[in-house]
């Protein structure tokens, strides 16, 4: 049956929702949130599209700065990869000592080119000299991976 579906069906979903507190980072490097999702492939031509919604926090001790928000592939790979300013999403924090709040999300469609568990998780770093933040008391972090025919 999946293989009479056209191309860009979608063959199986996989959510996760993380909720309660936050999770903070003063790191300067992308660093593991330990939020994560996992998915198994069904084909090697199939491509993985993952969202992640999310409130993204920063505060930058008397300096713009922000947070940047990345997506990893089995923990070692950015799937940002060759992007602008450390390769993810920033979330620009321009307000001097304050906290800033940004509704966040990441998407990415992916090629594994793998049948088998792949595990996407979030990743974070400060930019600046302040705190980054995945706000997981403000509605949450919900990601979704969803398997598409290539």
């Amino acid at each position: 049956v999946i293989e009479r579906l056209p191309s860009g069906s979608v063959l199986q979903t996989v959510q996760t929702r993380n909720i309660g507190g936050s999770i903070t980072n003063a790191n300067a490097t992308l660093t593991d949130t330990g939020i994560s999702l996992s998915i198994t492939p069904s084909s090697t031509s199939n491509k993985i599209l993952i969202t992640a919604n999310f409130t993204g926090t920063s505060t930058n001790g008397n300096s713009a700065g922000g947070t940047l928000y990345a997506l990893y592939r089995n923990g070692t790979t950015n799937v940002f990869s060759g992007g602008v300013n450390g390769d993810g999403m920033l979330e620009y924090n321009s307000n001097a000592s304050a906290y800033n709040h940004s509704v966040s999300q990441l998407s990415y469609l992916d090629s594994p080119s793998s049948t088998s568990a792949t595990t996407y998780g979030i990743y974070t770093k400060r930019i600046g000299s302040g705190t980054a933040a995945l706000q997981r008391d403000w509605g949450g972090v919900t990601m979704i991976a969803m398997e598409i025919k290539g």
